[in-house]
């Protein structure tokens, strides 16, 4: 049986929902979900900036928010010179600044004409959305992708079982409080957004924000170990983890455009990320994946979850054997890098999306958690 939904998702107030803010994996999440939920027979209402991409069907765009906001709130080099694309979306904004009210303000008054019973409420920014969410109580209010450390909906959606399990907490290990209505959803992917090549050059890429958080120095010091090539392409400066120069083995791309970032990412002989922190998704990884790139990774969080040790890439525990994933990485086939991460398209994805929104309206329309619908 096929459900349709009225939906209403919100952008992210500091961000256009365009390919051109790739930076911002919240704000791809949303590009994404209304590229692959569009044409499925449901009605959605995108809220955000007026040069979102928003020639999708069943889609209408209420415009929200323009670039004079986003100047009046972070300047000129934020919208002009696009400053960030150096420096980093968290350098400008503030989830109560004034482009973040003014988006506030003007989504709720929206959001109240287009309004019926039941209809479901997107919040993929979490306590950024949460303004919107507690103006309008009447509406089911999802946190529809929680890659973050608080969330406070009644209905929540998880990019990986590492995020929603770090979120119970120790407690739930003893304790039975576990949410029947909290579901794991991954991050989706266009398979057209990315080249699957076997074709590999010798240079290994890292590709994200540039922190020691993200590891970078980790990368840093395996590659030359190892005698590699390393390519870092993202937001964010070697200065800023305590680099006086370049070392020579490292080629510095700055922040990689959609298109470089499909070409780094096709010809890498394998993507090493080595975030120190509880990584709840690391997008960064599927798309390696999708174009035939094996990961080198720790082992926790979310790349346990997710990357396959010895068949789409290795999670690694000390420096000697991030240096031996860099000189074996080679014996790893791109073919099952791909297979593997075509998990997570589109279409894929919307079903399960469409499969959660149905469990929750159940909540308000059926028997709730025993609601049982006649199978074919």
């Amino acid at each position: 049986m096929a459900y349709t939904f009225r939906i209403h998702i919100l952008g992210i107030p500091h961000t256009a929902t365009t390919e051109q803010y790739s930076g911002c994996a919240f704000t791809q999440k949303v590009r994404k979900f209304l590229k692959m939920m569009s044409g499925r027979g449901h009605q959605i209402y995108h809220y955000g900036h007026t040069d979102t991409d928003w020639s999708y069907p069943d889609v209408e765009h209420v415009p929200v928010t323009d670039d004079n906001v986003l100047e009046q709130a972070y300047g000129l080099e934020y919208t002009q010179d696009q400053a960030w694309a150096q420096r980093g979306f968290a350098h400008y904004f503030k989830t109560d600044d004034a482009a973040y009210r003014h988006f506030h303000a003007t989504t709720i008054k929206e959001i109240e004409s287009r309004k019926q019973p039941h209809d479901i409420l997107l919040l993929p920014f979490g306590w950024g959305h949460k303004a919107v969410a507690d103006a309008h109580p009447d509406l089911i209010a999802i946190e529809s992708g929680i890659g973050y450390a608080d969330s406070f909906a009644e209905w929540r959606i998880f990019e990986s079982h590492a995020v929603m399990n770090a979120t119970y907490g120790r407690s739930a290990v003893a304790h039975c409080e576990q949410r029947w209505y909290w579901r794991v959803i991954p991050n989706s992917f266009d398979l057209a957004d990315f080249d699957y090549s076997e074709d590999k050059q010798d240079y290994i890429l890292y590709l994200g924000r540039i922190g020691r958080n993200k590891g970078v120095d980790i990368a840093i010091d395996a590659a030359q170990r190892a005698g590699r090539r390393l390519i870092i392409a993202g937001q964010g400066s070697l200065a800023d983890v305590g680099y006086a120069t370049t070392p020579g083995h490292v080629t510095l791309m700055g922040y990689a455009t959609p298109d470089i970032r499909r070409q780094l990412m096709s010809q890498a002989r394998a993507l090493f990320i080595a975030s120190t922190y509880l990584e709840p998704f690391a997008g960064v990884q599927v798309e390696a994946w999708l174009s035939g790139t094996p990961v080198i990774s720790p082992d926790w969080a979310a790349f346990a979850e997710l990357n396959v040790h010895g068949v789409t890439g290795y999670r690694c525990h000390t420096m000697q054997e991030f240096v031996s994933a860099i000189e074996q990485v080679g014996q790893l086939h791109p073919r099952h890098c791909r297979a593997h991460g075509e998990q997570f398209s589109l279409e894929r994805v919307a079903r399960q999306y469409e499969q959660y929104f149905q469990d929750v309206t159940d909540v308000y329309t059926g028997a709730g958690w025993y609601t049982v619908k006649e199978t074919l």
